[in-house]
């Protein structure tokens, strides 16, 4: 079982910027965690509109935004956070004008766009 106080703590140091190496071994968890996590969502919501609505809430929607523009995250964890971003805001006004007003999360996409793929 994953500890989630490690769970927790790690998500904070990477939110606050204290935590850049992607070989820590909490990250791995988190990261493993959240891509697992991702792509249960994905899969639900590509079988029902009505989870789209309850998977539509800002807390899921910002986590999805933050997985993106973490520099830290891997690739693979990135990816289906913008798979879920896609599935989540297509058709969908009200999410993608949070995900549109969301600076770091317009930067990160302005950044990802000019970098060169690495992983």
């Amino acid at each position: 079982d994953i500890d989630r106080t490690v769970c927790y703590d790690t998500v904070s140091q990477l939110e606050s910027g204290t935590l850049s190496s992607n070989e820590d071994f909490n990250l791995m968890i988190v990261c493993d965690t959240a891509e697992q996590t991702l792509h249960s969502i994905l899969n639900i919501c590509e079988l029902s509109s009505q989870a789209i609505d309850t998977m539509s809430h800002p807390d899921v929607v910002n986590m999805t935004i933050q997985f993106i523009t973490l520099p830290v995250l891997p690739y693979n964890v990135k990816s289906i956070s913008a798979q879920c971003l896609h599935t989540l805001t297509e058709d969908n006004s009200t999410v993608a004008v949070c995900m549109c007003s969301s600076y770091d999360f317009i930067t990160s996409l302005v950044h990802i766009i000019e970098s060169p793929l690495t992983e």
